[in-house]
């Protein structure tokens, strides 16, 4: 699959990519955040290789389905491997480490808590219930 933007689109609601003639896609990025947009960018990406075809619209929403949980997970290990943030943090999981992964990895320490609270690193219980990058 071939992906070209014909534009990117910044400061709507919600998250998209419409797919149009020639293997082409408007994309909508709502985050006024680069990490934000990222997140967004990487989720309509998976979306698009996951749902090749069925569908011309993917959509990022704030949703709790299969799908936005395919989505978020195929973000998160696209722009920052657990491999390569285990690495990075040498087992230390504090504030700061986890703020100077997410600076380094160039997305939101929630995608980094929530990628380490999955993995059983560190608990859930200070995790908010919401999408890595809304928060």
């Amino acid at each position: 699959m071939k992906l070209r933007l014909a534009s990117i689109t910044v400061g709507t609601s919600l998250a998209f990519a419409l797919d149009q003639s020639s293997g082409k896609s408007r994309v909508v990025l709502p985050s006024k955040w680069e990490t934000g947009r990222r997140f967004a960018l990487a989720r309509i990406l998976g979306d698009q290789l996951a749902y090749r075809g069925r569908d011309a619209l993917h959509a990022a929403t704030h949703a709790y389905t299969y799908r936005q949980r395919l989505q978020r997970s195929f973000a998160a290990e696209l722009l920052c491997p657990y491999e390569a943030v285990d690495d990075f943090l040498q087992g230390d999981f504090g504030t700061e480490a986890v703020e100077d992964a997410a600076a380094h990895f160039n997305v939101s320490t929630m995608t980094v808590q929530t990628m380490l609270a999955n993995r059983g690193e560190i608990s859930k219980d200070g995790l908010r219930d919401v999408d890595a990058e809304a928060a």
